[in-house]
């Protein structure tokens, strides 16, 4: 299931380097807000990326990220997180490599880091969709950290912001399952089931 949701991200991160949204989201404690003054430019190879007015990704940074999909994509996990570090190195404040670390993390059952690189994105923001993709992954660290009241909420957040298609599957039965735990049970069959709808193998409940 994390190779297939790696591909998944491979795809949507083409999407943020391809520039296709400029809608920003940016956070503070629980609120969200959207901003439409920044932009991603990706003009030329040299181009800079800035997801929003905290965050900044350099011309360098975009190509180890990358780089880095690129390894991961071969499940060569360790050197894709070595060129995330890399591009985090030169641009700190680059929302995007922090939560693409992540995933690695997350990959690698590091699932604390995952946690904070993923909150550490989330709050110098990303656009929407991609905001989205950073509370599912940290949603999914909460729940193999059996932390199921932050689950449910970050899995929630990524509802309401439009998580991608291929993603839901995934958080609803992350979110199922939490609710199981946590004895909220018609809400659990009511996630399951629309997991089961949405394509997850019924062997994986």
């Amino acid at each position: 299931m994390k190779r297939s949701l790696f591909l998944v991200w491979v795809g949507l991160l083409m999407v943020v380097l391809g520039c296709a949204s400029t809608e920003t989201v940016s956070t503070s404690s629980s609120s969200v807000s959207t901003s439409s003054s920044s932009t991603v430019s990706t003009s030329s190879p040299s181009s800079e990326v800035s997801t929003s007015k905290g965050s900044y990704c350099s011309p360098q940074a975009k190509e180890y990220m990358e780089r880095a999909t690129e390894y991961g994509e071969k499940n060569n996990l360790d050197t894709a997180l070595s060129y995330f570090n890399k591009a985090i190195a030169d641009s700190p404040r680059c929302a995007l490599a922090y939560v693409l670390r992540g995933l690695e993390l997350y990959r690698k059952d590091r699932y604390d880091e995952a946690i904070a690189d993923c909150t550490k994105a989330i709050e110098l923001g990303l656009p929407k969709k991609q905001l989205a993709v950073a509370y599912f992954w940290r949603g999914g660290s909460y729940f193999r950290k059996n932390r199921y009241d932050e689950a449910i909420a970050d899995l929630t957040k990524a509802i309401e912001l439009g998580l991608k298609k291929d993603l839901l599957a995934e958080v609803y039965y992350w979110r199922g399952k939490s609710y199981s735990v946590k004895h909220r049970d018609d809400e659990a069959i009511a996630d399951l089931t629309k997991a089961i709808e949405l394509g997850l193998p019924k062997e994986e409940l």
